[in-house]
């Protein structure tokens, strides 16, 4: 389970680097298309999809930081009672079993 947090939580990171470029990227274009003559209505669509692409930053960080902290509790609650396992060692002392034995079926019904 912790290995699979933690591929999750790199792929998700590799995901917000390469959305950060992207939308760094779009932030420097926009301004410079958008004076060009009949651009207007591209540049347009491009701030469109640069507010998309902010918000996915956005979502993917916070799933990030929720992954991070689950991964975090897990590791915790696994410290703890692994501790809490060593620290308390258990003595069963045996029972005095006796035995019963019947020598005969009929002193059973009496």
């Amino acid at each position: 389970m912790i290995m699979h947090l933690g591929n999750s939580c790199h792929q998700i990171e590799k995901q917000v680097r390469t959305l950060s470029c992207v939308v760094e990227e779009l932030e420097s274009m926009i301004p410079a298309i958008s004076v060009l003559p009949g651009m207007q209505e591209f540049s347009g669509r491009l701030t469109a999809n640069l507010e998309e692409l902010r918000e996915e930053e956005r979502l993917l960080r916070q799933m990030l930081q929720v992954l991070n902290k689950i991964l975090l509790n897990y590791v915790s609650c696994e410290d703890r009672l692994i501790n809490e396992f060593e620290q308390n060692i258990y003595f069963f002392q045996p029972k005095e079993i006796g035995v019963f034995q019947v020598q005969k079926v009929s002193d059973l019904i009496r």
